[in-house]
């Protein structure tokens, strides 16, 4: 998913990037690097799937592209 439909999804659920943060124990920025891309981190990814209810490869496809079977 793009960053910006990930972050309409969050919109729509009422859930802000800061909330997610919070969840986490991370800073803002943390989880929204992560959504642009500009960090990786499995753990906040994951959560922001569960929250946006998207299979996490769906989501964040990025993640599963280079493993191999």
């Amino acid at each position: 998913m793009s960053p910006n439909a990930i972050y309409a999804e969050l919109i729509r659920r009422d859930v802000r990037q800061t909330d997610v943060a919070r969840d986490l124990g991370l800073a803002p920025s943390t989880v929204n690097n992560v959504v642009r891309g500009a960090r990786k981190s499995r753990r906040v990814a994951e959560r922001i799937a569960e929250i946006i209810e998207t299979p996490f490869h769906v989501a964040f496809p990025e993640y599963v592209q280079n493993r191999r079977n």
